[in-house]
């Protein structure tokens, strides 16, 4: 074992790894730049192996990758693992450092509030964000702060509006990720605090999460379908710069128990497993999704699921309405052939 100092800890790192060493060297494995056209962005997560593999075979394929992602605690220290092996990985141009309001592993509506409204806090929290990207050398942060109180939105959008400000004199961009929203709602409990006309005049992308139409909690249906998502997507050209919008497409589904608790699943886990279970699979058009039913121990499944005919519906929406591009949550879950489709999407333009 071999290892470096981070700060006053010692994080040892296994020497035969090619990935390591490559981050150690500098010598990145793809060290193109993002496109100038339509783009394919990913979502890179720490936490599981398929993420990285993939993330390594397409680099190479994608515009920007996001790294998730960094917590926050309540006095706004920033907290969680640093993705030094993306150095290996992809180079700097592309890489994103994303930072939520994550306490203990779950989106914290409290660490939000402490960020917004006290400024001491907000300082700490800026400081350490600035401190995160300059040390992983990315080219842009992203904030995804979730659960945001509907009376915070003003807080929300002069934060974004002060580490903007902070961000563009040292030469790095700004996105955030936002809920999906068909219209304006001021007082929605999930949704409110976001005002997309304000925050579109802010940051240099608007990623908007797409998906959870229908989510883990609640009644089985479609996580993105087509109607709902173009309705997403014209609202939110209604108020914001289509070139700063890319849209958020899930590359996963929730099978439903018959008590109503949902699990999620990446589409290619998901479509081997309903498979092994014999599951009756319909297409349905109108919606853009697949439904499965099928019996199990606990009793009635039902699954709902994209595949490749929804991506390539996904990608069609996003071009006929001139959006920058496709945001892929996540890299790991994809079907080999979705960076077919992807990779056309790319060259269109």
């Amino acid at each position: 074992m071999a290892g470096h100092w981070v700060g006053s800890r010692w994080h040892q790192v296994q020497i035969w790894d090619p990935l390591w060493i490559r981050a150690l060297l500098e010598r990145p494995l793809d060290e193109g730049v993002p496109g100038a056209g339509f783009w394919v962005a990913g979502y890179y997560v720490d936490y599981d192996r398929h993420s990285l593999d993939s993330l390594r075979i397409r680099a190479p394929h994608l515009d920007q990758v996001v790294s998730f992602g960094y917590g926050a605690t309540s006095d706004g220290q920033v907290i969680g693992r640093d993705p030094e092996i993306l150095k290996g990985v992809t180079a700097g141009q592309k890489r994103v450092i994303l930072f939520g309001n994550l306490t203990g592993g779950k989106f914290s509506r409290d660490t939000a509030q402490a960020i917004l409204r006290d400024k001491a806090v907000q300082d700490l929290y800026i400081h350490g964000v600035l401190g995160k990207v300059a040390a992983q050398r990315a080219s842009g942060v992203q904030i995804d702060f979730e659960g945001v109180a509907p009376e915070d939105r003003q807080r929300l959008t002069s934060f974004i509006q002060r580490l903007a400000a902070e961000l563009r004199v040292k030469g790095l961009t700004l996105s955030m990720a936002v809920p999906a929203k068909v219209r304006d709602d001021p007082r929605s409990s999930w949704a409110g605090a976001f005002d997309y006309a304000a925050l579109g005049q802010l940051v240099d992308q608007l990623f908007i999460m797409a998906y959870d139409e229908h989510y883990r909690g609640g009644e089985a249906g479609p996580v993105a379908s087509l109607p709902w998502t173009e309705k997403v997507i014209r609202y939110a050209i209604s108020v914001v710069p289509t070139k700063k919008i890319l849209l958020g497409v899930p590359l996963y589904g929730y099978d439903w128990t018959a008590s109503g608790q949902g699990r999620a699943y990446g589409v290619k886990v998901m479509q081997d497993r309903l498979l092994q279970m014999g599951a009756e699979i319909r297409w349905d058009p109108v919606l853009g999704e697949n439904v499965a039913s099928y019996k199990a121990g606990d009793g009635e499944h039902v699954a709902w699921f994209p595949d490749e005919r929804s991506l390539e519906a996904k990608l069609a929406l996003a071009q006929k309405y001139n959006l920058k591009g496709v945001a892929l949550w996540r890299l790991g879950f994809e079907p080999d052939q979705y960076w077919v489709q992807l990779g056309q999407a790319r060259q269109s333009e």
